[in-house]
């Protein structure tokens, strides 16, 4: 691939469609050529942090809360930047990885974990090399 690839997906905050989050995880794994450990460990960490959004929203009723998602597929890596757009699921962003296990858990299935601040506010930035840590030549971007 020359250039990167981007998909970008934005949906109300509900339960129901924390499987789409999990669905394009899936699709953009599978495109980038990840063995299926390592798909499933981008699943599962992708579905973690939106999974700790949507409870966010359920405790904050009557107000508009949506997350988003830009999935990347780099040369070495597949990111996936996951934001917010609402008060309360931007503070739960900013909070995630201060919490032990939330921290522990995405430091166990992705390669690299960081935040990050954008235009339209806090993010998560999960980065899921194309080859296991051992395996790479070089850094992930």
């Amino acid at each position: 691939m020359g250039s990167a690839e981007t998909v970008f997906v934005e949906f109300t905050a509900a339960p129901e469609y924390v499987a789409v989050a999990r669905r394009v995880a899936e699709v953009i794994g599978a495109r980038a050529g990840l063995s299926p450990v390592r798909l499933e460990e981008l699943q599962i960490a992708v579905s973690e942090v939106c999974n700790r959004l949507v409870n966010a929203a359920q405790a904050d009723p009557g107000r508009a809360h949506s997350v988003s998602l830009r999935f990347r597929i780099d040369a070495g890596a597949v990111v996936a930047e996951v934001g917010a757009r609402s008060t309360a699921l931007e503070q739960t962003l900013r909070l995630l990885l201060d919490e032990e296990f939330p921290l522990y858990l995405m430091r166990r299935l992705v390669d690299r974990v960081e935040r990050f601040q954008s235009q339209e506010g806090p993010g998560l930035r999960l980065i899921k090399g194309r080859s296991p840590r051992g395996e790479q030549n070089g850094s992930l971007p």
